[in-house]
């Protein structure tokens, strides 16, 4: 095993070790045809014996460091828009897209990869920043997980809307950042409130969305500073096996209102409550930091 490996494989330890979490066992079927199962009825065992590492939390007071070859890199498909069909589910948590688990979406954090799942939204923001919930966004959260252990990595994005009169006519080949990831969504959901206000009654199919995942990244510069934590599921079970990347800059989309209000509606779930720090580290990556000399010789192996 690469010694950054075992350093990555030791620092989650530790910070589990910091937070008093209970041992958590495997909570994933095995895989078939490249794809995960999830049990069910193992994900609702799954209790923390301590409620020590929940999320959200109040991001204020970071440390700044340099994660140096434990940061965050993306490599998610970038040939153009389009590039992932997700499905459009609802759950008791309300509505989220998921992919399939062959997308071919990855990250790597902690030296370690996750594949893209799904992504949904929270209005309000659940994250605070220095004790308020950031004015006017929703956030968005866009799920990873781990193909041999189904730990999970969220990227937090906090959207604010940058509102528009009305639509300017878009050239060929042209999308705005964003938007153009629900606009099927959201004419489909409409042409079926339309459809059962006229009193047709017929079963709908699962809705079917193009996106490029790329366009939920502040920009690239976003990659270079970001909060980072070891914390929960927002919601039921609140399973306490989630890495955490909140960006710090705010993505700004081209939304009229009539749209945000209804990406609100059909997409915005319920804030869960801030939950307690309970002696965790919250780590600030600014990537213009000099890396630490002892990570540096422990990532060449020395």
């Amino acid at each position: 095993m690469r010694s950054d490996a075992i350093i990555a494989r030791i620092t989650r330890l530790c910070w589990q070790l910091i937070g008093v979490v209970d041992h958590v066992e495997s909570v994933i079927s095995p895989v078939t045809e490249g794809a995960l199962e999830y049990s069910p009825i193992h994900l609702t065992e799954i209790k923390p014996m301590i409620p020590a590492q929940q999320s959200p939390i109040n991001l204020e007071a970071p440390y700044p460091t340099n994660l140096g070859t434990l940061q965050l890199t993306i490599d998610w498909q970038k040939t153009g828009c389009c590039d992932v069909t997700g499905t459009v589910t609802e759950s008791e948590h309300g509505l989220k897209v998921s992919f399939p688990f062959d997308n071919a979406n990855l990250i790597k954090l902690d030296d370690r990869t996750f594949v893209l799942s799904q992504f949904h939204f929270h209005f309000p923001t659940e994250h605070y920043v220095n004790g308020s919930p950031v004015s006017g966004a929703m956030e968005l959260h866009i799920v990873h997980q781990n193909p041999h252990d189904a730990t999970l990595a969220v990227l937090g994005v906090f959207i604010q809307p940058k509102l528009i009169k009305r639509r300017k006519k878009k050239s060929e080949g042209e999308a705005d950042r964003g938007l153009n990831l629900l606009e099927d969504y959201l004419q489909q959901s409409r042409e079926r409130r339309t459809a059962r206000s006229e009193g047709h009654d017929c079963e709908d199919p699962p809705i079917e969305i193009n996106t490029d995942a790329c366009d939920w990244i502040p920009s690239d510069a976003g990659l270079t500073h970001y909060y980072r934590y070891e914390g929960s599921l927002t919601s039921s079970p609140y399973t306490e096996s989630v890495s955490w990347v909140v960006f710090d800059d705010i993505l700004k989309v081209p939304f009229d209102v009539a749209k945000w209000d209804e990406l609100k509606r059909d997409f915005g779930h319920a804030a869960r409550p801030i939950q307690s720090l309970n002696r965790r580290l919250i780590l600030f990556h600014d990537d213009t930091l000099k890396v630490p000399a002892k990570a540096k010789r422990r990532a060449n192996g020395r």
